[in-house]
């Protein structure tokens, strides 16, 4: 494993354009693809045997408080980024883990989730649209070609 620890920005529209900060889990070693979360979100809605989790707002109260309270931990505004001290100041998620690909079963694309359905699920719920995922690396490259973000889309990432 690298030594530097990659942090990856996720910009929330609805929290007034703030940034949740994400890393990519440690105990994995699959790569980071940045995909369009509705199109993502889309393809998992209509995988045959996917395990779907409703929309968040549609989620007991409590449990969506307990949920958007996790996210907003790993928020602080964009402008106080300071990546030298960056570690002591907020705790971090990391980014969700799927499967993506051809299921000769169901004869469909599907996604599956390692991890991740209830903050993907958050991330969808304050507007985002491009997240980090991390994902084998021999399905990386069809998930890059169905679900790769518009172009122009800045994709934010840093070290510390």
């Amino acid at each position: 494993m690298p030594e530097n620890n990659e942090i990856y920005v996720i910009r929330c529209p609805e929290l007034n354009n703030q940034v949740a900060h994400f890393q990519k889990d440690r105990l994995c070693d699959w790569p980071i693809v940045w995909v369009d979360l509705p199109r993502l979100i889309q393809v998992w809605e209509q995988s045959p045997r996917a395990l779907l989790l409703p929309q968040a707002r549609t989620w007991e109260v409590r449990k969506y408080q307990i949920y958007r309270e996790g996210l907003e931990s790993t928020i602080i505004p964009f402008t106080t980024i300071n990546v030298q001290t960056y570690g002591t100041q907020i705790g971090r998620l990391t980014v969700p883990r799927i499967s993506y690909g051809w299921d000769n079963h169901d004869q469909a694309i599907t996604v599956g989730f390692v991890n991740g359905r209830h903050r993907t699920r958050m991330l969808e719920d304050v507007g985002v649209r491009t997240i980090p995922v991390q994902i084998h690396e021999r399905e990386a490259e069809e998930l890059r070609r169905t679900c790769a973000p518009s172009p122009g889309i800045e994709l934010e990432t840093f070290f510390e």
